[in-house]
């Protein structure tokens, strides 16, 4: 007994492949087209300046002191130091 692609292939597509054997001139079903992503390399400078980002539109309406006070906060957050 051998075991033939078309037995391991699950229902649906074990379907397909027969009608297309019946009727070999039937159009392939189309294939989903995957997005090709490029190589990241940099995730952290990445999700960084996103962050960035969100917090510049965010502190457009913030006075000076508020700025302060978030620049201070987020500096606690991450151990850093402000001069």
């Amino acid at each position: 007994m051998s075991i033939q692609l078309k037995d391991l292939l699950n229902a649906e597509v074990k379907k397909k492949l027969e009608n297309l054997e019946k009727n070999p001139k039937a159009k392939l079903p189309k294939q989903k087209k995957t997005k090709k992503q490029p190589l990241n390399e940099n995730k952290g400078t990445n999700l960084a300046d996103r962050m960035i980002a969100q917090f510049r539109k965010a502190m457009r309406n913030m006075n000076d002191d508020e700025v302060y006070s978030f620049r201070q906060r987020m500096a606690d957050a991450i151990s850093a130091k402000i001069d």
